[in-house]
């Protein structure tokens, strides 16, 4: 079914009932256009320094593709919960595992057969197939072994929050529990990459140390916490139309989508020492600081009303 530009979050409504948002759908469409450019970027090696560099911040659509999935999984539980009065986990997790797990168990044994290579083990393939690839050095790649699938590690994040998924879900009820997991994410994951960076460089090498502990779900928690965040301030949004920041949304969303963008080209250039990972130290990591300009975009995606950002060719393409 075509998809039509949605003013606002007013959705479509398929022949299941449930409500569908074309800004969701280009969310991810941008997501997977950021990496293919930053894929590309790599792949020509003789493009100009700070073409190389706002390439290379492409990276950051797996944190987009984070925020919209958190959004739209909170999104559909709470229909499910409100039309059906609970939310059947077990569907749930059927629902991911088909989404995800057919492709992306075809692409590791493709890349298997026609990528042989003497550091293939049956141990990495069964981590990758079991989700669990991002919680270690080894199985993350960061030292440099064959890798199951390129860029695997953000399945491994991804259904490391599916799995924690349910217990979030009934924890996370409003805009201020949202706050506090987000301050609890960023408390914990900067606990646990400070103490796990010098016994990891020790085994394994500072290098692949600082990749991994950027990889990590403790590291990547956060993101996922800004998109509960997003999705709790979108539905106040929606049930507030005479808040200021509902009419800065609304009548000025253009200016909030440019004043987003500007954010993002800001930050690409990393004109300001960032970390690579949290820290219990006053450095802001660079994915984080790309979330939050996401976050903004969000917003202002959610309640535009005439954007040409919103168009069904991205959103076909995020489908």
């Amino acid at each position: 079914m075509a998809v039509k530009p949605a003013p606002r979050t007013e959705g479509r409504f398929p022949l299941s009932g449930k409500p569908e948002y074309a800004y969701i759908d280009c969310l991810r469409g941008y997501a997977v256009l950021m990496v293919i450019v930053n894929h590309v970027t790599y792949a020509i090696p003789q493009l100009p320094w700070r073409a190389h560099q706002l390439g290379a911040f492409g990276w950051h659509g797996v944190q987009l593709f984070f925020l919209a999935s958190c959004i739209t999984l909170l999104m559909s539980s709470s229909y499910e919960r409100t039309r059906m009065g609970r939310v059947s986990f077990g569907d749930f997790f059927v629902r991911r595992f088909l989404r995800i797990a057919p492709m992306y168990y075809l692409a590791a044994l493709l890349y298997w057969i026609l990528f042989p290579s003497a550091q293939a083990t049956i141990g990495k393939l069964l981590a990758s197939f079991a989700f669990v690839n991002a919680w270690h050095p080894v199985t993350t790649t960061t030292t440099g072994d064959w890798q199951v699938v390129p860029g695997g590690w953000s399945i491994g994040v991804e259904f490391t929050f599916y799995f924690l998924f349910p217990v979030f879900f009934s924890l996370i009820t409003s805009l201020r529990r949202a706050v506090l997991a987000l301050f609890l994410a960023l408390a914990v994951g900067a606990v646990a990459d400070s103490l796990a960076m010098a016994p990891l460089a020790a085994a394994y090498g500072a290098v692949a140390a600082d990749n991994f502990l950027y990889y990590w779900f403790f590291n990547q928690a956060p993101v996922f916490a800004l998109g509960a965040v997003a999705y709790f301030t979108i539905r106040s949004v929606e049930a507030n139309p005479d808040w200021v920041l509902t009419r800065l949304l609304r009548r000025r969303g253009q200016w909030v989508l440019a004043a987003s963008l500007l954010l993002l080209l800001a930050i690409a250039p990393a004109p300001i020492p960032f970390a690579h990972q949290l820290l219990l130290k006053p450095l802001m990591p660079q994915f984080l600081a790309a979330s939050l300009a996401f976050f903004v975009f969000i917003l202002a995606m959610s309640q535009s009303r005439d954007s040409l950002l919103v168009n069904r060719w991205i959103a076909a393409l995020g489908k």
